[in-house]
């Protein structure tokens, strides 16, 4: 897996639970799409393919509800080994308490035409985004950050834990109209503290948690 990427799942996971209600994490994967946009060639070649098919079925089976608790959580635990074996996946799955049948469901989705499907539909969001870098951070449909090389940039409000945080509830209560009790909790647990101007403007941002 790619060290940005894998950052990011780590840093969105070190806060993310605070907002079970609010948020929900989804992951993209980039890839060339070939032959009139109806396959996939992954970056890193077909080991790749296969590892990306079992993290989009994982996230299309995970109940909704799990999303926040248990996605990011078997992400971390299947990057730490073999993320083209099913069966470590299953073992991740375990670890979270991802029931039996779920587990099956997404081994048979990896497997079979629904996985390629779920690759296939990400590499077009990828292309339509025009997203090239790994990480790259959207909230609500809208780039906020990038991390790319071990930094940060492209980040207007900042990439702490602080900053994504009111990016999320800024999104929250435009849509809903409110601010939830979660999002309250939240930022008063993770003040946001604004960049300095002079600081984001022509360099690039470090990473911090």
């Amino acid at each position: 897996m790619c060290p940005d990427a894998r950052f990011c799942e780590s840093h969105f996971n070190s806060f993310i639970k605070q907002l079970p209600s609010v948020a929900s994490v989804r992951t993209e994967y980039i890839a060339r799409l070939e032959d009139n946009d109806t396959k996939v060639a992954c970056m890193h070649g077909q080991r790749e393919c296969v590892g990306n098919k079992l993290q989009m079925c994982l996230q299309a089976h995970l109940p909704a509800d799990k999303n926040i608790a248990w996605y990011l959580d078997i992400l971390k635990c299947q990057s730490q080994g073999d993320v083209t074996k099913v069966e470590e996946l299953k073992t991740c799955m375990t670890a979270s308490g991802v029931a039996a049948d779920v587990q099956d469901r997404v081994a048979a989705c990896a497997a079979g035409e629904l996985g390629d499907q779920l690759l296939l539909q990400s590499a077009k969001v990828v292309k339509e985004r025009d997203v090239h870098k790994s990480c790259t951070v959207y909230i609500a449909g809208k780039r906020r950050c990038i991390r790319d090389g071990g930094t940060w940039y492209k980040c207007p409000e900042g990439n702490s834990a602080g900053a994504f945080i009111k990016q999320i509830c800024d999104a929250h209560k435009e849509s809903s109209g409110s601010v939830s009790t979660e999002c309250k909790a939240a930022t008063a647990a993770n003040p946001y503290v604004p960049e300095s101007p002079k600081a984001d403007a022509g360099r690039l941002l470090q990473g911090s948690v």
